[in-house]
């Protein structure tokens, strides 16, 4: 899929669907929202830049990082790459995003991304067993590959040599760079949402979409915080 698709395809599910974005249940961000009139020239450069990158600017990870243009300008661009140019095919890079977003508890990150994932092709089942903590069970080789990539890297802080090796068959040397990277980059985001929290809607709207409901429900049941 071209990158203009994999982006149009994923604002359009999320703003399909209300979901609740919340990162820290309902208590408010701990930043000022900086809106395009309050901005610097520099800092509306980044806004304008992310805005015509993924269509919209959300109450999200650049409205923090904003506040430092000289982190949120690199982190934006390093963002489009890594969500939209990378050689790992979206349902994986999804899949790889949302065990980012459960080992962190960051529910912002995945109630934009939960919706992502299921479009991509992730099965509802594979991704309630994530939000339990649990590894799924009938994943293809790829995807089994990239979950325990993904949990050894994050909760044993390393990776085996059998399981890299067969990573670096599957993706090559160029997509297992890419997947490390992918992980870090979300466990960033995650835990500048975490530490700032996102700002929340005035009133959040239930979605519509009963699977969404549920897998954000079964997130929230199993926050370790």
């Amino acid at each position: 899929m071209s990158f203009l698709g994999r982006r149009q395809s994923a604002g359009a599910l999320v703003s399909n669907c209300a979901v609740i974005l919340t990162c820290q249940g309902t208590l408010m961000s701990r930043l000022p929202n900086l809106t395009p009139d309050r901005m610097s020239p520099e800092q509306r450069q980044i806004y304008d830049e992310v805005v015509a990158s993924r269509g919209t600017w959300s109450n999200g990870p650049f409205s923090q990082l904003i506040h430092q243009p000289r982190i949120a300008e690199p982190t934006h661009k390093l963002g489009e790459f890594i969500r939209y140019h990378t050689s790992l095919a979206p349902r994986l890079s999804e899949l790889a995003i949302l065990i980012v977003a459960r080992h962190w508890d960051c529910r912002f990150e995945w109630s934009i991304h939960m919706p992502n994932a299921l479009k991509s092709g992730i099965g509802a089942v594979a991704i309630e067993a994530i939000a339990h903590r649990q590894r799924p069970t009938g994943l293809r080789e790829d995807e089994g590959v990239v979950h325990d990539f993904a949990t050894d890297s994050l909760q044993r802080h390393e990776v085996a040599d059998e399981l890299y090796a067969t990573a670096t068959r599957l993706f090559g040397t160029v997509g297992v760079v890419e997947l490390a990277s992918l992980l870090g980059y979300y466990s960033m985001l995650a835990l500048s949402l975490n530490s700032h929290r996102a700002s929340m809607p005035d009133a959040e709207a239930e979605c519509s979409d009963a699977t969404v409901a549920n897998l954000n429900k079964a997130f929230d049941g199993n926050d370790n915080r």
